[in-house]
This record gives structure tokens, sequence and C-alpha cells, in this order.
């Protein structure tokens, strides 16, 4: 496998470097685009050279991962099986950072114009901040402050933490329909940005529930050794949680995710979450 990962390396930094050296050896008004394509190049190169063996042996270790995730049932599943303490290369976390960089970045442009609809209709159907932040608690334990564009009216919580159910009164119309296609969820990728979330991972709690967690899984905090995420693979296979209970059932497929993490299981949820989104199955 290393011997593979260096081939591979070799080849593509050779031909990075091929085209690098014709667009410097070409004609006139190729060179004149030289210094516009050289940032471009020299990004690739790095991609490709110092990160390209992480995303290989990612890609061949996840195919027999992914068969076991297939055939096991989560019924059976002892999430401390091989997972008091997580493994994670420096190299995959670092392509996995870039990968966040990338993704929200984009995702953030292309958003503007929704965002900006959005925002006007929140302030017509009601009162208060279009931008709605919340305490979550993230990588280590540390906490951060998440934002959401306000899909509830303001106040909503005057007697503390309480979990939105089906007919929920404290959602707004325009709030009903953000949060069944997930668009509430938006200002999440400046969280990515900043490196306070990935794309992949974990969804973040509040310390109010949390506490109630650990008391009857102590196992939930090995989430927080990796950064949380945007979206997650309990996301995809159990959905949103109405309680402490269910939070602990989709806290299995979470633990199973850490267990078989890798890049290409990171392709696998982000796929099945834009399917998700697509049919409108958020809550």
């Amino acid at each position: 496998m290393d011997e593979l990962a260096g081939t591979l390396k070799g080849i593509v930094a050779g031909v990075v470097l091929f085209c690098f050296a014709t667009l410097m050896s070409g004609p006139a008004q190729i060179k004149s685009l030289d210094y516009r394509v050289i940032p471009l190049l020299g990004g690739i190169l790095f991609f490709c050279v110092f990160m390209g063996r992480a995303a290989l042996t990612s890609w061949i270790l996840s195919n027999r991962y992914h068969k076991d995730i297939g055939r096991k049932e989560i019924a059976d599943y002892d999430p401390h099986d091989e997972c008091d303490c997580l493994a994670i290369p420096d190299s995959m976390i670092a392509i996995k950072r870039f990968m966040d960089i990338i993704i929200s970045s984009v995702g953030l442009m292309v958003s503007v114009p929704v965002v900006a609809v959005l925002s006007c209709i929140i302030k017509v159907q009601s009162p208060g901040p279009v931008i709605y932040s919340q305490e979550r608690i993230g990588f280590m334990r540390r906490p951060f402050r998440l934002f959401k564009l306000r899909s509830m009216i303001v106040d909503a919580e005057p007697d503390g933490p309480v979990l939105a159910v089906a007919g929920d009164r404290r959602i707004t119309p325009i709030g009903r329909f953000m949060r069944k296609y997930h668009l509430d969820e938006i200002p999440n990728l400046w969280n990515v940005l900043k490196g306070d979330m990935s794309i992949v991972g974990p969804r973040p709690e509040r310390q109010y529930y949390i506490e109630r967690i650990i008391k009857l899984a102590p196992h939930y905090t090995l989430v927080h050794q990796v950064r949380p995420g945007l979206t997650s693979w309990g996301m995809v296979k159990y959905g949103y949680a109405c309680d402490v209970a269910g939070m602990i059932e989709r806290m299995k497929y979470d633990i199973q995710y850490l267990r078989n993490m890798s890049l290409s299981f990171d392709l696998r949820v982000i796929y099945h979450t834009l399917f998700t989104v697509i049919r409108g199955e958020g809550k």
C-alpha cells in the first residue's frame, strides 16, 4: 500500500509539474496568464503530494469498513468496542479540514441570494433578529456559538431548553419551510469555515442535554474527539431526535462513524444528506 501510494503521489506531482513547465515555456499569450495560474497549480501540487497518501489509504481501507457497516445491525453494536480513543492520522485531519474550507467557502458564496430572501421573509413574519446563535459543545468539549437562521419566535425557551416536536407552535411559517429543507442551517457553514465544525461529524449538542445523555451513556464523550458536523451518519440513518432517548439512539450511528472514519465515508454521508434535503425530510 505504501508503495502504491508513493507511486500515485509521484505520478500526480509529475503531471502537475509538467503542466507548470509547459505554461512557463509556451507562447507569449500563455505566459501572460502564468501568474494567475501559479497559485492554483501550487495548491494542487500541495494537495496531491502531501495529502494524496491519506486519501488513497482512506479509500482502500473504507471498502472493508463500509461492507461491515452494511452487514452489522445497530442493535448488536457495542459502542465500547475498539473505540476507547481515536487514532486519526494527521494527514487525514489535514485533508478533511482542506475539504471543509473549500466546501464552506463555496457554499457561503452560493447561498447569499437564498439567505437574503429568507432574511426578508423572517423579518416580515416575526419580529426579532434574523440570525440566531446558541452555545454548543464541540471538539475537546470546547463551547462555541452555533449560528442558524431563526426559525422560531423570539424567546422560544423561557423556562429552559425544550426540543422541537411535530406541530410545535413556536416555529414560524417560514421557519417550518426552512427546517423541512435544512435551510436554517446555512449559517452553520460559517462555523465550518471558522473551524468550530466540520462538514461531516457528530451533530453538536447543548451542555444541558449532554449532561443528561452522559448519565445514561457515558461513552457519549467519544464524539468530542472530532469536530462536530453540519451533517452526520446519525442524522442520515436516524434523523432528528425529539428527546434524550432519541439522542442516545442516534449516537450509536455517530460512534459507528468514528470507528470507520474515512474520506469516502464522508462523501457517502454528504451524498445521502443531499437526498434528504431534496426530499424535504427535515423537522
